[in-house]
């Protein structure tokens, strides 16, 4: 492959051998983390705030900026704001494998799958859309009433 061939592709390059996606910067990546045998896990209301301090306390401190969450029953969504594949997988990886030990351990429970998937969102309106279809899963799954709040979720781009 010539080196113009090479920088022809300017958002995205897959790498079949390391199955990661180098991204052009400043991109979103909406995660999802399934819980093991998609068990319903986090009904109980111990292990969810378990979930969300964990979500607003982990990913920031390893500085990945969370920009919206939703957790559900059986799922985890994350928007996570990250330029670089390598920090992502990464980071996803110390967050499902924290929470899984304490989980283990607290609650004598194997919490998460051990694949996730992502998808990398690249303008303001894949961002904005997808935000906004994450928090409003609960009220869809009949999670909570029309005007319920919903604890588990949080979005500092679309307003709720």
């Amino acid at each position: 492959m010539s080196e113009s061939a090479t920088n022809a592709v300017p958002s995205a390059k897959v790498s079949n051998r390391s199955r990661l996606v180098t991204a052009q910067e400043g991109v979103c990546v909406h995660v999802r983390l399934t819980t093991r045998h998609q068990a319903r896990h986090l009904n109980d209301i111990q292990k969810a705030e378990f979930i969300d301090r964990a979500v607003k306390k982990i990913f920031p401190m390893l500085g990945i900026p969370v920009h919206s969450y939703c957790l559900l029953p059986d799922k985890l969504h994350l928007i996570l704001k990250c330029d670089d594949p390598q920090k992502l997988h990464s980071a996803v990886y110390r967050f499902s494998k924290t929470t899984g030990l304490i989980a283990l351990r607290r609650f004598r429970i194997h919490l998460w799958q051990w694949k996730y998937s992502k998808s990398f969102l690249v303008t303001d309106e894949e961002i904005n859309k997808t935000s906004k279809k994450i928090m409003e899963l609960p009220q869809a799954l009949g999670l909570m009433g029309e005007k319920d709040h919903y604890p588990f979720r949080g979005c500092i781009s679309v307003n709720f």
